[in-house]
């Protein structure tokens, strides 16, 4: 038996349906009701024919603006454009017109035009392996390369999932019942991760899986501080529901490991990180440096020091780990130090475009992300220097992608800076009792830290105020810190 040598793969055609393509064409010409049935799976990049996809695209046009898709609304359009001049403008849609077989097919064809473009989609990632197979990159990785690839392939596989996008009820309900059951069993009300602070947990349930939390603040007030205290606590004594370590993966963009190590190292023993930074050490403090770093050792936190990242990074570090090391919470510090995708864009469709992937990142892995963001100098310049949800308002889409945002507000640090100057003409009895007023104000506000709920998709909204030691930077419950000033005998 005689076999014929395979064909080359680069003189192989593209998979295709330009049948399919052009009968949904038709369809739609036919019944306005057609693209309201194929639009939520269909997009112009689907079509094989370029022409067809400039088609398409004018007829999402139309109806999106209440108008008709026939040859006679699409056909002025269509001329005036280049693709519409190739093939003859308003003649081509008519031959077109006469292609319909019947509208109740129109899904089938729809279905067909995607699979034939996920074939090429996926002919394409494997043609991108093979360059990659013979790339040399001193930038990157075997590895990273891999992962990258691995990820277009997820992303393919993903696009193509026939469970995501239109879902009935009856499937969702018993993942929101076993969510219930799983809190009710625990007695704790949350249905995620705790944040380590009670009144925190109240107001919010925990750090939900899927969603991106957004923590800003200006400059110094903690911010840092505060998502570090709480993936720690994670990796250090958390287990999850499967009872599995939890692992927790840290970005930390603005410093690197060895700082935020001392900051860990702080955190732990209450030992100003200054101090452990010269091993300025009392009596017995060594030790509890040893114990704290035996502590960390034994802890599953992951941390990422590379700077400029971008969401595609981030993504590739969560794959790196693998299932079995799956984090249970990521956070990025911070997000304003990210790159986008694509470079040479405003700041603000920069900002919007990492919001956006953190959030997609946040679902893609069904675990909580937290996102530290800066605030801008408006805040300082308001008499009440408490953030809103409108010092948001220029950056991006921050608030829109954001499940919840907290705010860290210190009224210590701004009064701090407002102490009274006695006026040329003020009396001096009038001045000390203003001045007494300030420091008294002072005083009550020491050690004080708000965390505003300004945001909470599930929720209601409030303050929590926690106590903030300035020499450690670490935050604490207040009944905690009064509780140790008890046992100190009030010191």
């Amino acid at each position: 038996m005689n076999y014929a040598p395979p064909v080359p793969i680069d003189r192989l055609e593209p998979p295709n349906n330009l049948e399919a393509e052009q009968a949904l064409l038709a369809a739609i010409f036919a019944s306005t009701g057609t693209l309201d049935r194929v639009s939520d799976r269909l997009t112009p990049e689907h079509f094989f024919d370029p022409v067809h996809g400039t088609i398409y695209r004018i007829c999402l046009s139309l109806a999106s603006k209440g108008k008709p898709t026939t040859p006679i609304t699409v056909g002025p359009i269509f001329e005036s454009t280049e693709h519409g001049r190739e093939v003859g403008g308003g003649m081509y849609l008519v031959r077109l017109q006469g292609a319909v077989v019947t509208v109740f097919n129109a899904v089938h064809y729809a279905e067909q035009i995607r699979e034939t473009y996920a074939r090429r989609a996926m002919i394409h990632t494997g043609e991108r392996l093979i360059a990659e197979g013979h790339r040399v990159d001193e930038e990157a990785s075997l590895a990273d390369q891999l992962l990258e690839i691995q990820t277009e392939f997820d992303t393919l596989a993903k696009a193509e999932d026939p469970e995501k996008g239109l879902v009935h009820a009856a499937n969702t309900i018993d993942l929101a019942l076993d969510q219930i059951g799983e809190s009710y069993k625990r007695g704790d009300g949350l249905v995620g991760l705790s944040t380590g602070f009670k009144r925190l947990d109240d107001l919010t349930a925990g750090l939900a899986k899927g969603s991106l939390i957004l923590i800003a603040a200006r400059p110094s007030m903690g911010k840092t501080s505060l998502a570090r205290t709480m993936a720690f606590r994670l990796a250090e004594c958390g287990v999850d529901e499967e009872d599995e370590r939890r692992h927790i993966l840290f970005f930390s963009l603005e410093m690197s490991a060895e700082e935020q190590h001392y900051a860990l190292l702080s955190l732990l023993t209450e030992i100003p990180a200054t101090r452990i930074r010269r091993a300025d050490f009392r009596s017995g403090e060594f030790d509890r440096i040893i114990e704290a770093s035996e502590t960390i050792r034994r802890s599953h936190l992951w941390m990422d020091e590379r700077q400029a990242l971008r969401p595609s990074d981030i993504r590739r570090s969560i794959r790196r780990l693998g299932p079995r090391n799956k984090p249970s919470l990521v956070v990025i510090d911070y997000l304003q130090l990210m790159r986008p995708e694509k470079d040479r864009i405003s700041l603000n469709e920069r900002v919007s475009e990492i919001s956006a992937a953190l959030k997609g990142i946040a679902r893609e892995f069904d675990v909580p992300v937290i996102a530290l963001s800066q605030l801008s100098r408006d805040v300082d310049k308001r008499e009440d220097n408490r953030p809103i949800l409108s010092d948001l308002r220029d950056s991006g889409s921050l608030e829109q992608d954001a499940d919840n945002v907290f705010f860290i507000y210190r009224h210590h640090k701004y009064l701090s800076q407002r102490e009274p100057i006695k006026g040329v003409k003020e009396a001096v009895s009038t001045f000390s009792e203003r001045h007494a007023d300030w420091a008294r104000d002072l005083d009550e506000c020491a050690g004080k830290a708000d965390v505003i709920v300004a945001k909470n998709r599930m929720g209601p909204l409030g303050t929590c105020t926690l106590r903030f030691d300035q020499p450690t930077m670490s935050f604490h419950e207040l009944e905690q810190h009064q509780d140790l000033l008890d046992d100190l005998g009030g010191v």
